[in-house]
């Protein structure tokens, strides 16, 4: 999950100190329009509930107050606010959720989940149910797929007999309707294993089917194509059915 929770009406910003769990980071603004600059820090689910600080500086100097947030006070704002529609309340209670089962997974600060500020009303905003199917299919060298949760998800494709010499090739179409394309290096997984990390992801394109092929020169030497919807399917449990919930309201919102 990314947020921006800072914004200031200045020109020529430097920096943005950024301060998270305990760690400050020097950010440079994003031009959000004409007037508006924006601070994007990328937080893992299971920090939703962490508070982020972030102050502005121009010549060295603060240009603005410490401003103070966190995506579980955001979602509640925006859950508050009269302007939020269906989509956007479904899509925001369900990023709860799944934040609140990736706490609950990786036994992180699970004294504060992030839907736990939830009332009985903005709960039943929840995508009730979803089914996810298995599409993925084994090509030559492919030994399965694992998936990584930090401030995206990453879908993590390992394969046997290839090096970091080899190319990868990672094609797929985004959920927009986008052909992607790029080519990258396999890393190791483990002492026998090599991975091909598909990390361009967005949750909106958890159906979209990623197919991955290995290169030794000009021949391919693995392949194979999976999602995050099939590896939901293939490894059901209460985080993959939030992350599936998640990935459809933020899909039906877009579209």
């Amino acid at each position: 999950c990314a947020i921006s929770p800072a914004m200031i009406k200045t020109a020529l910003l430097e920096t943005a100190k950024v301060s998270f769990k305990g760690e400050q980071t020097e950010i440079k603004p994003e031009k959000r329009n004409s007037s508006t600059y924006k601070v994007v820090y990328g937080i893992a689910a299971k920090e939703m509930t962490e508070e982020i600080t972030v102050q502005l500086f121009k010549d060295g100097k603060a240009v603005s107050e410490v401003y103070t947030d966190s995506v579980q006070d955001y979602a509640m704002r925006l859950l508050s606010s009269g302007s939020a529609t269906a989509k956007i309340r479904t899509m925001v209670v369900d990023m709860l959720n799944y934040g609140t089962e990736a706490q609950n997974f990786f036994g992180y600060r699970t004294d504060d989940l992030a839907n736990s500020s939830l009332s009985r009303t903005q709960k039943s905003y929840a995508t009730a149910s979803v089914t996810a199917v298995d599409k993925h299919t084994s090509g030559k060298n492919y030994v399965g797929t694992t998936l990584t949760l930090e401030d995206h998800i990453l879908l993590n494709m390992i394969f046997k007999n290839i090096n970091g010499n080899m190319t990868a090739k990672i094609t797929y179409v985004d959920h927009m309707g986008e052909k992607k394309s790029v080519n990258v290096k396999p890393v190791k997984h483990n002492a026998t294993y090599w991975k091909v990390t598909v990390d361009s992801l967005v949750l909106a394109d958890a159906r979209q089917l990623v197919t991955v092929t290995v290169y030794d020169g000009a021949t391919a030497v693995a392949s194979a194509a999976d999602s995050v919807e099939s590896y939901a399917a293939r490894a059901s449990s209460t985080l993959t059915d939030a992350i599936m919930k998640f990935a459809t309201s933020a899909y039906n919102y877009f579209h």
